[in-house]
């Protein structure tokens, strides 16, 4: 079993486009919306790997998908029914649907219901806090 985000789900349109600040960011459509919605990935561990060779495993991988491409600019997929397409949080060494595409939604276990980010100081409170009491 694998951890991984839901990018977008079957009869969704995804973006991958490149902008101004030198990365690439997705974009999600549904098909009755007329422009795509950015995602807001706070949660990217380094958007410097959201670059050029990023866009080429994203395209190469999905290369049946797309239904639109301007350049290395921009490339977009159509996510079939029944389908969901999921990335790792690490872009760079996961692999995730911009490895091997999407992945049927039948195979969806579970939904994380909470999560915590690591902080090397809570966690050094918290043990000298463990070893007063033991």
């Amino acid at each position: 079993a694998v951890i991984k985000r839901i990018i977008a789900i079957g009869g969704q349109e995804l973006t991958l486009r490149y902008e101004s600040d030198g990365f690439y960011y997705f974009y999600v459509k549904d098909k009755n919306q007329s422009k795509g919605e950015k995602l807001i990935e706070e949660y990217i561990l380094n958007r410097a790997d959201m670059n050029q060779e990023y866009w080429q495993r994203f395209r190469d991988n999905n290369y049946d998908l797309i239904i639109s491409e301007i350049s290395t600019k921009e490339t977009t997929i159509s996510i079939p029914e029944g389908k969901v397409f999921v990335l790792g949080d690490n872009r760079k060494v996961s692999n995730d649907s911009s490895y091997y595409g999407p992945v049927d939604s039948e195979n969806i276990l579970g939904k994380i219901a909470f999560s915590y980010a690591y902080d090397e100081n809570i966690f050094v409170y918290l043990w000298k806090q463990l070893c007063l009491i033991f």
